[in-house]
């Protein structure tokens, strides 16, 4: 928090601080650290990623999903911010739309555990709909 104040671009830290007040399970404060960081840092992919942790956790699933599209529109490759998108979808109870996600995620990292387990998960509820 005071490095955020004695620098005249504060937005990294401010993004950090934002995800480690994710770690702490602050997530109300991360979102407010991360807003402010993004308005200097535009074009933060993990900025993005972060504050859709953040909307995740506080149950705001379309915030959330806005989050990690922006996240995707800077880097499509980052495939966290597709497993994660699979999980807010799956959150949703859209199942067809998580397994994209999982199958994009797993596609990048062909060893992502979380998305495997996602992608099961996924094919599961969309066979119980």
């Amino acid at each position: 928090e005071r490095i955020t104040r004695l620098t005249t671009n504060p937005g990294k830290a401010l993004i950090n601080l934002g995800a480690v007040y994710n770690r702490t399970g602050e997530h109300q404060k991360a979102v407010e650290a991360i807003r402010k960081g993004l308005q200097y840092e535009k074009k933060s992919t993990e900025g993005y990623y972060n504050l859709g942790v953040a909307h995740r956790k506080l149950g705001q699933h379309a915030m959330a999903v806005t989050a990690y599209k922006e996240a995707l529109r800077l880097d499509p490759q980052f495939a966290e911010a597709h497993q994660n998108l699979g999980n807010v979808y799956l959150d949703q109870g859209l199942p067809e739309q998580a397994a994209a996600h999982y199958r994009k995620a797993l596609e990048l990292r062909p060893d992502f555990e979380k998305a495997k387990k996602g992608l099961t998960d996924a094919q599961r509820a969309a066979a119980l709909a």
